[in-house]
């Protein structure tokens, strides 16, 4: 095959490695900003690694960085992969916004709305300060798409979580 590879927006090329190093650079991305390089022994490894690379942008898979989000997994998932976030907080919101992908679903963002969150949270089987933190997590994802410009408005604006709350320190008595 022929390298480089590009269909004006993507492109794939393989390089030799500068200076005196052995081996090539497979470059990959969506023009200067969001380029990644891998690096390979031979020809043949920096080829396979093309070839992948290649071949999950033409089935999807890849995705330009600032195209924004169409659906709410999309948004979930970039929600979660955003720096800065510490590994158990990944996981947290990872594990809790898993649960959201059947109600919301892969409709449009901006068809999504203060129903279908209410809907999911009716759907929850668990207790009232679990639901309360389910949409602190859904009102964080929301909020951090509105602020990137992504949702038109704040889809839990409204939403409360009705039911009996826990007393924060019960030995106090009600004074």
């Amino acid at each position: 095959m022929d390298w480089p590879r590009t269909d004006g927006r993507f492109s794939v090329s393989i390089e030799p490695r500068s200076g005196n190093r052995p081996g090539f650079r497979v470059r990959a991305g969506f023009g200067r900003g969001g380029r990644t390089e891998r690096t390979a022994r031979d020809f043949a490894d920096a080829e396979a690694v093309a070839e992948a690379i290649w071949s999950h942008y033409a089935a999807g898979r890849i995705t330009a960085p600032d195209a924004p989000p169409l659906t709410w997994p999309e948004l979930v998932e970039r929600f979660v992969s955003r720096d800065g976030l510490q590994p158990k907080t990944r996981a947290t919101y990872t594990r809790a916004l898993s649960l959201t992908t059947p109600t919301l679903g892969a409709r449009p963002l901006r068809t999504l709305g203060r129903v279908d969150v209410e809907a999911f949270l009716a759907g929850l089987t668990c207790g009232t300060e679990s639901r309360r933190s389910y949409l602190r997590i859904i009102q964080a994802c929301a909020r951090w798409g509105v602020e990137r410009g992504w949702l038109a408005r704040d889809i839990t604006d409204g939403v409360d979580v009705v039911g009996w709350r826990a007393p924060v320190r019960p030995w106090r008595g009600s004074s």
